[in-house]
Formats: structure tokens, sequence, C-alpha cells
């Protein structure tokens, strides 16, 4: 991690990497399943974020940083359980989910106690892990979290907190 300051700014850098093993052993394997199974990668996480304060009261600030969501222990082990009206499945091809995020918030600070802050995000999502009901193989389907392509996501988020002697509301 670096960081460096100008006057009214200030980038804040750096990188992290996460390496994961998950595996697992079942007593009892499905037919035409392995006993032993897994998953291991390495993840590069970038991060970037800057500041700028016009002032004492407003701050300006964007960032960018990657994220994963791994999937669940439980997830990738090639379970089967037979429910009332489905089946259902793990899925030991389930793959984690590599999320880029960009944020954006102007905040506003118009006494030591209240507080104004208004933000963007966005996410680009490579792999969702989703519930869905799918082919598991050729002759089976059923219900089961799953990679369903890429997804976006996006909105607006509202802070505000505001004191009135010892009282606060926040909103």
């Amino acid at each position: 991690q670096g960081q460096y300051e100008l006057q009214k700014a200030e980038i804040i850098f750096g990188v992290r990497a996460e390496y994961t093993n998950q595996g697992y052993h079942m007593a009892y394997p499905n037919a035409g399943e392995p006993a032993d199974g897994g998953q291991q990668y390495t993840d590069i996480l970038p991060n970037v974020q800057f500041k700028y304060s016009p002032n004492n009261k407003i701050n300006l600030r964007a960032g960018y940083f990657r994220s994963i969501n791994r999937p669940g222990y439980f997830e990738i082990v090639p379970y089967q359980i037979q429910e009332e009206e489905f089946t259902e499945y793990g899925n030991k091809k389930l793959k984690r989910a590599t999320i880029d995020n960009v944020d954006l918030r102007w905040e506003y600070f118009p006494k030591a106690t209240d507080q104004i802050l208004i933000g963007a995000f966005f996410k680009n999502i490579k792999d969702p892990i989703e519930y869905a009901y799918y082919s598991v193989n050729q002759r089976q389907s059923g219900y089961g979290l799953n990679n369903l392509g890429n997804a976006k996501n996006f909105g607006i988020e509202i802070d505000v907190i505001k004191y009135i002697q010892f009282i606060g509301v926040k909103a």
C-alpha cells in the first residue's frame, strides 16, 4: 500500500493477493463422482482511492477496488438432497465471482456531529453466484447454485446524521 498527499488531495493505492484452497473428502460419494475434490486459485486485488478536500467541511471521494465472492465450502461439494418437489445439488464447478467496484461520494460536515453523505456506486460482477434450476448432467436436472453469466449493479446512497442537543437522528 502507498499513500501520496498534496495540499488538498490524497491518493491511497495498493494491491493484495489472496490464495484460496478449499478441499473435501466424501465418505459416500455419488455414483461416478470421485471422493476427493476442491478448488485452488490466487486472486490479485488492486485498490486506488482519491480524496479531495476543497475546505474543512467538504470531501469529494472516488475509488476503485476489485473484490471476490467465494462459494461457501458446502456449495462446492457435489452433494444431492432429494426435496419434496425437486432435487438440490452441490456444484463442484462453481467458481468465485470477481467484482470490479467504482465508488463516488460527496461528504459535507456542517457541524462536528452532523453529516450529509451522497454516493454512487457501480459494480461489474463476473460469474455471479445465484440459485438456478439447471442440468447437472445429461440425465438429471435440479436446483442449486450456479454461475450465471455477468451482472452489473449500480445505485445511489444517501446518509444523513443530524444532532439536536444530545439527540441524534440518522436517515
